[in-house]
């Protein structure tokens, strides 16, 4: 139906959406997340910390700035802004109404901002999208404006703003003689002009085009103040940098009032976080024009987390202090997975899955990870499990499923909505180490199970042998394997979220995941995607194609940290070389499951069996070679 946008908020009974409140919804990040984070209201925001704990961080946005004081640092002229971008003019869009960030939007190619790192080299930011709402996000001493268009930038390589992103901020205030061009494209005239707003809460812009140099001119030939800031919203990750014009833009009244009855219809309100207060006594320094961005700005925060033992409650502050040398040797992973620079080959037959389906499962969540354990034997074995992974003749024997909502991995820059990861142990490694790592005592969990994920330290030094098989999963139909595990069943909601251990009578891996089985793997050496440092490190055996899960699923992962906050970004940084080194597609590399990645000159040990054949041939020529694999279907 088309129909005015005054009449559509303001004189249907039923038109406005209602809005529910869950762990995840369904709309991606703006930021660059697949999902948003949707268990908060802007109505309490005193509660977002106890559920995102970078929301209580040091370098919180929006903030309260002040255009001069002991907190502000001059630099150069006014109008280095409009020196240092060049946006450019966008067609026609969609405009996409967020109850997320309580604003409008609009994607597309806006050019580009160019601005200097530490070292005095240009760093390019693309704008890639816009945001506008009213009231403003910020306040400059004190004073809020009318309206605030936000300009998105991500760095130039960079597929998303999740590691660092760049904010322009303008502001608006009321002329009773204006009409401003960038509210009548996104659908905001001071005219009468009909709108048909789809069921999404979007419609085409109105005008054929935007001209955004032009539009912002006038605001970009005066002051800026840049200062390091978060996220607006949850999870609030401090990865942003705010460059704030001073010089407000002239908007009609009608078109602010329009806005404001839009977000007030579909996107549940106008009014956004509060400006965090900027203190004189320990400050954050506003840079009064100036072109210089810095690295992270979230150790005074993850300073604190450390130091109050919370620091568990977010990935950007597991590594928090660690040394050059510990991060080589323990943050392998997560990496992005790119087909096209890994090794590739076929050697399908280095790789043999013996899974069962197995009664009797104990399902409990962690911190991190929704965490099932069999209390019966998939094949023979010391401990229970799902069944087993024969990897260039080493026995793996698949002990844990987890699920975890936001992918560890990404795949060529995007993450998924969750994923499903098969751990195993190296057959031999022993009944204690295995109830070590996992809680499993004689086919129970241990009390501690709830609290592992956060003593990540505990399992530093331990040297069993880990595999684990990672399996992205998109958004659409329900899992037939989360069915199994009780996703989503009524009576297990409360007893997720409160870590409560409940139990499942069957479960089949082999049937859930043989689709996925059944492509391509990306194979490689890392370490763990939560707190802990094992010695041997993690083989990951990660599949390429993506399983289902419902949105009904992924919201009983209401865990007690989100998938934002569990996912680290960080992984090891490898050039083309390094890549081509360390991850192979559907093939295997020389020393897979041995300790090292090369021979070395010394006496054999159990570290490296594969290096035995260097000096004692026979190990690798000869036909009757033991132990074997005795597979008992096959015995005449």
């Amino acid at each position: 139906v088309t129909l005015g946008l005054c009449q559509v908020v303001s004189g249907l009974i039923g038109t406005c959406p209602t809005l529910s409140r869950s762990p995840y919804l369904e709309k991606a990040s703006p930021f660059g997340w697949p999902v948003s984070p949707n268990d908060w209201t802007f109505l309490k925001q005193e509660e977002w910390s106890e559920r995102y704990m970078l929301c209580g961080g040091e370098a919180q946005s929006p903030m309260d700035i002040a255009t001069s004081g002991s907190c502000v640092m001059n630099g150069g002229q006014d109008g280095l802004i409009s020196d240092a971008s060049d946006y450019g003019t966008v067609g026609k869009g969609t405009v996409h109404l967020s109850s997320y960030m309580r604003s409008a939007s609009v994607k597309g190619d806006f050019g580009s901002l160019y601005l200097k790192d530490t070292e005095g080299h240009t760093v390019q930011y693309t704008a890639h999208e816009v945001h506008l709402s009213t009231d403003s996000w910020h306040t400059l001493d004190g004073q809020s404006r009318v309206a605030e268009l936000m300009i998105f930038h991500k760095p130039k390589d960079h597929r998303d703003m999740l590691k660092d992103g760049v904010v322009v901020s303008v502001m608006f205030e009321h002329n009773e003689s204006a009409d401003d061009a960038i509210f009548s494209y996104m659908g905001f005239p001071q005219g009468h002009e009909e709108l048909e707003v789809d069921e999404d809460s979007s419609w085409p812009t109105l005008t054929q085009q935007l001209n955004l140099k032009e539009a912002v001119k006038e605001a970009t030939a005066g002051a800026s103040y840049m200062y390091q800031g978060s996220v607006p919203v949850p999870p609030c990750s401090e990865t942003v940098k705010y460059l704030v014009l001073d010089k407000a833009l002239h908007v009609h009244p009608a078109q602010t009032e329009k806005l404001r009855k839009a977000l007030e219809c579909f996107a549940g309100g106008y009014k956004k976080r509060l400006p965090v207060a900027n203190p004189t006594y320990n400050c954050r320094n506003i840079l009064k024009n100036s072109l210089q961005v810095d690295g992270h700005h979230q150790d005074r925060t993850c300073k604190e987390a450390h130091e109050s033992g919370t620091s568990y409650r977010a990935a950007a502050c597991w590594d928090y202090g660690a040394s050059a040398a510990h991060l080589a040797q323990c943050v392998k992973s997560p990496i992005d997975l790119d087909a096209s620079l890994a090794t590739a080959g076929s050697d399908a037959e280095s790789l043999q899955f013996m899974m069962k389906a197995v009664k009797n499962v104990t399902v409990q969540a962690t911190n991190y990870t929704l965490d099932a354990l069999p209390n019966s034997y998939g094949v023979r074995a010391g401990v229970p499990n799902f069944g087993s992974v024969i990897v260039s003749g080493r026995n793996f024997l698949l002990h844990k499923l987890s699920v975890k909502p936001i992918s560890s991995h990404s795949y060529e820059g995007k993450h998924h909505v969750a994923e499903i990861q098969v751990e195993g142990i190296m057959d031999g490694d022993g009944l204690r180490k295995l109830s070590e790592i996992s809680g499993v005592h004689s086919g129970g969990h241990a009390d501690t199970h709830r609290r592992l994920s956060t003593e990540g330290a505990q399992a530093g030094t331990q040297e069993y042998h880990r595999l684990i098989l990672s399996f992205p999963l998109e958004a659409g139909a329900d899992n037939s394997l989360l069915d199994q595990l009780g996703l989503p069943v009524a009576k297990y909601r409360d007893l997720i979220a409160h870590g409560k251990k409940y139990t499942v009578e069957h479960v089949d891996l082999k049937a859930g995941l043989q689709q996925a089985m059944s492509g391509n793997w990306f194979w490689y050496r890392g370490g763990m995607t939560v707190p802990g440092c094992p010695d041997w490190g993690v083989r990951w055996l990660v599949f390429e194609k993506a399983l289902p899960i419902s949105m009904a699923q992924l919201n009983y992962l209401d865990l007690k940290v989100s998938g934002m906050d569990s996912t680290r970004l960080d992984g090891p940084k490898m050039d083309a070389a390094a890549y081509k080194a360390t991850v192979f597609l559907k093939n295997l590399p020389p020393l897979a499951v041995d300790k090292h990645t090369t021979c070395i000159d010394e006496e054999w040990n159990y570290d490296d069996p594969s290096c035995w054949a260097e000096k004692f041939p026979v190990c690798r020529e000869g036909q009757r070679q033991s132990p074997i694999q005795i597979h008992r279907c096959h015995i005449k």
